[in-house]
């Protein structure tokens, strides 16, 4: 496996580009490869095959006597290595030694809890990699050497982590990031008086270039420790994301059964509206054909009415001729009146 360049940004590349001293102009990412395969070489590498990152890793551990080789992925390597990596310099110290560190960083604003679940890396696993110490731990070491080196990372990204981060660069971020060197920086009330001492404790680094027959193994194990804790961080802000989008999908599809309730609850009413009109139409089309028989029934009476009044007509023509008939025999009457008057006288 390549190491995990891939995983940084390049402003986060820049904090690598610092530390070994490489400038933007020199192909900086080809140049940062070979030396990361090399830190660890006897004489710089010189005409010797570099390390791959298992190779890297393995080489920390060994220092340190960090059984990995019973898991199977290097992210599982990297993850154990750099919670044992602060587990075996923590139980370094002495019980006061301890203890003052501790009380150090409570006076600094931390609660008991916090405190614990700092002191809890010291028992934990990979497999555990969660929880307020490990992002503390991870946060601080890499707030510290960007800090000392000058470098401003956009810790705002992480928005999950806008807590533990807020602590982490203020005092008990500095005195949690020092505990590698916890000795030498006793007394540091500031990160301004951190970055000073920390400018000159990586500035060693490179300038002793470490032993010549074993490696730059301080310059290792800070690269190491800051790409694991970027690593750290990042994997937590792409959960926290996850779960974020995992709750969100859950709100909307609460929200698409409380839709799709409120669409049965209309269907519903649109059935009973579609009965209502079925219920009305049926009464239109029954009048309606009450309507038809009625107009059939008018047709009748209007044929029949037709009917008595040519009826009416003819029998009014028979009437006129009756009266005619009856004004002649009226005028006969008269005539006969006045022949009987004439008889008469």
């Amino acid at each position: 496996m390549p190491f995990p360049l891939y995983i940084l940004t390049e402003k986060e590349r820049f904090v690598l580009y610092k530390l070994f001293e490489i400038e933007k102009k020199d192909n900086p990412r080809v140049l940062l490869k070979n030396k990361l395969a090399k830190v660890l070489l006897p004489a710089k590498g010189l005409l010797q095959s570099g390390l791959n990152y298992s190779g890297f890793l393995q080489k920390i551990a060994d220092k340190h006597n960090i059984p990995i080789t019973h898991l199977k992925t290097d992210y599982e390597k990297e993850s154990e290595l750099f919670i044992k990596l602060f587990a075996k310099k923590f139980e370094s110290f002495s019980s006061e030694e301890k203890r003052s560190f501790l009380l150090e960083l409570e006076a600094k604003g931390l609660s008991k809890d916090q405190v614990a679940s700092i002191t809890a890396l010291t028992t934990i696993g990979a497999a555990q990699l969660s929880g307020f110490g490990v992002y503390m731990l991870a946060t601080s070491t890499v707030g510290a050497l960007t800090s000392a080196l000058g470098v401003t990372l956009p810790f705002a990204f992480y928005t999950s982590m806008s807590k533990v981060i807020s602590i982490a660069i203020g005092p008990v971020g500095f005195a949690l990031a020092a505990y590698p060197i916890y000795k030498s920086y006793k007394g540091v009330g500031n990160w301004e008086e951190f970055k000073e001492r920390s400018v000159d404790h990586y500035d060693n680094f490179i300038r002793e270039g470490g032993n010549l027959l074993h490696g730059n193994y301080p310059l290792a194990e800070a690269v190491f420790n800051y790409w694991a804790g970027l690593r750290i961080m990042k994997l937590h802000q792409l959960e926290y994301n996850k779960k974020a989008a995992i709750t969100e999908i859950y709100n909307y599809e609460r929200q698409k059964t409380d839709i799709l309730q409120e669409i049965a609850k209309n269907k519903l009413v649109v059935n009973e509206k579609d009965q209502i009109i079925k219920d009305k139409e049926a009464i239109i089309n029954e009048l309606q054909e009450q309507i038809k028989a009625i107009k059939s029934e008018i047709d009748v009476v209007r044929k029949e009415r037709l009917e008595y009044n040519s009826e009416i007509l003819i029998k009014n023509d028979r009437l006129k001729s009756k009266v005619i008939e009856i004004m002649k025999e009226k005028d006969k009457i008269s005539a006969i009146d006045k022949t009987i008057d004439k008889i008469k006288n």
